[in-house]
């Protein structure tokens, strides 16, 4: 649970820090956090629950979670595209940044559950 502050902290602060630096494209930063932000917290939560839960089934549930997080983005990036009116580059730099250090702790998030109860 403090994970999850913790990274919804940073999130918002460094969307904050960096849409005082970059006005103009505050609405490219904020769309390229948040898709990001908020798959990683779900995919934490649930997979921690699953490991709680029961260990074995956590080879599983991460392949599924992969699919299901490959249509998301994949979805999700097409409607943004199509519907909303923006600058693309600012947008996909954001987003790049942004999915990358949110998988990044993923993996050590991940890495630490298991060290601490390992299977």
């Amino acid at each position: 649970m403090k994970l999850t502050i913790y990274i919804s902290m940073a999130c918002v602060g460094t969307w904050g820090l960096l849409s005082a630096a970059l006005p103009d494209y505050v609405k490219e930063i904020f769309l390229g956090m948040v898709i990001p932000w908020s798959i990683s917290l779900i995919s934490i939560v649930k997979t921690r629950s699953v490991y709680n839960l029961n260990p074995e089934k956590l080879i599983k549930h991460m392949t599924t979670a992969m699919l299901i997080k490959m249509m998301s983005y994949g979805l999700l990036l097409i409607i943004i595209f199509n519907f909303i009116s923006f600058n693309p580059l600012p947008f996909i730099i954001s987003f790049t940044g942004y999915f990358l250090a949110l998988h990044i702790i993923e993996a050590f998030t991940l890495r630490f559950i298991i060290k601490q109860k390992p299977i």
